[in-house]
């Protein structure tokens, strides 16, 4: 896979991100395992970039955000 192809998938993932994110807050009853399963797949995708860049794991996989830390988690880990 060349460059560009990744960057497209990461700006998809992103974009999908969001659209999860503000679907979620825009539920008429949310449900709090699908809270936890964003915060899982944004969890995943920081543990594996910090590996990849050598920098030290500061977050646990099934550690749980707020939204707004949800929607910041994931404009900070797709603009690194």
């Amino acid at each position: 896979m060349k460059k560009d192809s990744y960057l497209k998938q990461l700006q998809y993932e992103s974009c999908s991100n969001d659209r999860i994110i503000d679907a979620y807050i825009k539920a008429s009853f949310p449900i709090e395992s699908t809270h936890q399963i964003i915060s899982h797949n944004l969890n995943a995708f920081s543990i594996w970039l910090k590996r990849i860049k050598n920098e030290e794991v500061t977050i646990k996989l099934w550690d749980s955000h707020t939204i707004d830390e949800l929607k910041l988690l994931n404009v900070t880990l797709y603009t690194d």
